[in-house]
């Protein structure tokens, strides 16, 4: 293997972070399909690279780790941001888009499981809590600044508002 492919090959996967210095992998996580980032050692990149050889220019040979990480040529970012609907130069986004596309339907069990169960009926209760999951797509840079708690009896399923929510 020569060092421009090695670096090549290892730029398709891996990244250099500035600011914190990190090592991170990008994958595809196998059971939801969603791009995921790990963030690793260079000791973790060179168990992983150890076995991959690479015949430099100057008749030496290295494992595909040390090359890639002294290559100039390396994936490199200046920092490491979540910023969606941007694309701040220099800076690695954390921000892949929504899993899913938007999608024209009917949601009536899920407004009506909302109202009655998670909001006790309560109608100026829904509206807030629509309102707050609502935010969470409209603007999804924006933190919305409170959480919602929710509690009751085990009997009562909350999971049917975080769940749908959780994957897109």
């Amino acid at each position: 293997l020569k060092e421009d492919d090695a670096v090549e090959g290892i730029n398709e996967t891996y990244a250099v972070i500035d600011s914190p210095v990190l090592l991170i992998r990008e994958s595809i996580d196998p059971v939801t399909k969603f791009p995921k980032v790990n963030y690793l050692t260079t000791h973790d990149l060179e168990i992983v690279q150890k076995n991959v050889l690479v015949k430099c220019e100057n008749g030496t040979t290295k494992t595909a780790d040390k090359v890639w990480l002294s290559s100039p040529n390396r994936r490199q970012y200046d920092s490491i941001v979540f910023a969606p609907g941007q694309n701040p130069e220099g800076a690695y986004n954390l921000f892949y888009g929504f899993a899913y596309p938007p999608k024209q339907g009917v949601c009536e069990l899920f407004l009506n499981h909302i109202l009655k169960v998670i909001c006790s009926s309560n109608e100026e209760h829904c509206e807030y809590v629509l309102n707050w999951v609502a935010h969470l797509f409209q603007q999804p840079a924006v933190l919305p600044e409170v959480a919602l708690l929710l509690q009751g009896t085990e009997a009562v399923s909350y999971t049917h508002l975080t769940l749908p929510t959780s994957d897109l």
